[in-house]
């Protein structure tokens, strides 16, 4: 687990280089690693995870126009 000074900065970072972000892999995998990453607060990009890749594409699509 990233020390508090480093999870700031990826915080404060994240969107400045992201618009959003998806999760694809088996289920319950991807929930697991985007809750134990944000934990603490709501990220500060949408995120959101899948099983299906088609799935996420269209979700990426609609949410970074």
């Amino acid at each position: 687990m990233p020390d508090k000074e480093t999870q700031k900065f990826s915080r404060e970072m994240l969107p400045e280089i992201y618009t959003a972000m998806a999760m694809v892999s088996k289920p319950g995998l991807s929930r697991f690693i985007m809750n134990l990453l944000f934990s603490m607060s709501k990220p500060p990009i949408p995120m959101k995870s899948f099983t299906d890749a088609e799935k996420e594409k269209k979700w990426l699509k609609k949410v970074t126009k």
